[in-house]
Order: C-alpha cells, then sequence, then structure tokens
C-alpha cells in the first residue's frame, strides 16, 4: 500500500481528497498544518511515495526539502489556487494541479491523476485547464 501524504488548511478538501484515496487503496494521511506533516511523517516510519501540497501555505517550500531529503523517491503534487507553474513555493514538484472547488474534478479524476504519477507518468491523460486531477 502506497502512502500519501495531503497538505493544506482547507481541511474539507484535504478530508474528501484522503476519503477517496483510501477507497482508491492508497494510505492517505491528512494534515491541516506543516508540523502535523512532520509528525506524521516522523512517526510512519514507512515510506512516504506522494505529497500533495497546496503552494499558497508560507512554509511549503521548506516542508517539501525536508521530505525529500530523507525520501528521495517522494513524488509531489502542487496544490495552486491560480494554475501558476511552478508555484514559486514549491518550484520542483513533479506536477502542478488547480485545487478543484464543488462539482470541478471527480475523485476518478483525482485517482487517476495519483496512479499516473506514481507510475512514472507526469504527463497523465487530461485535457489543459481541467482542475482537480487536472495538470496544468
Amino acid at each position: 500500500m502506497k502512502t500519501v501524504l495531503l497538505l493544506d488548511r482547507d481541511l474539507g478538501f484535504v478530508l474528501w481528497l484522503g476519503a477517496t484515496l483510501d477507497r482508491a487503496g492508497y494510505r492517505a494521511l491528512p494534515a491541516p498544518s506543516s508540523q502535523a506533516v512532520v509528525e506524521l511523517f516522523n512517526e510512519l516510519q514507512v515510506p512516504v511515495h506522494l505529497l500533495v501540497v497546496a503552494c499558497s501555505l508560507p512554509d511549503a517550500s521548506t516542508v517539501v526539502r525536508s521530505l525529500r531529503l530523507s525520501q528521495q523517491h517522494l513524488k509531489i503534487i502542487a496544490l495552486t489556487d491560480d494554475g501558476e507553474e511552478p508555484c514559486p513555493s514549491v518550484p520542483d514538484a513533479d506536477l502542478y494541479c488547480r485545487r478543484s472547488g464543488p462539482g470541478e474534478a471527480s475523485e476518478a479524476q483525482w485517482v487517476e491523476t495519483v496512479q499516473g504519477l506514481l507510475a512514472g507518468d507526469s504527463t497523465s491523460a487530461r485535457e489543459p485547464g481541467r482542475t482537480g486531477g487536472a495538470a496544468q
């Protein structure tokens, strides 16, 4: 089972995406703050395969650097509000996705995006400009 850490202040989105990924067979761990991610990471003692992180968090770059130092294989999806790529706080993400609002992206779109990225396909079959699991 692959582990996904979800970091965003939008707790509703994080819980929704976490439940979606849990149902798809991932161990999804939502976190509302960078400190919570660091605590989860230190407590887990298991490999983390993917970090989904909001670019809007002031310390996003610090968390990304810290996790990547200890787990070089870590993939990163950076959530943007405006589709800016790359976002200044996470310039080396593997994929940039616009955070989806209600009704904008389906569970299937997000699962497909995560599966594609973890399988090594960062260009997953998406139409440009779509939100949610769509690459920008």
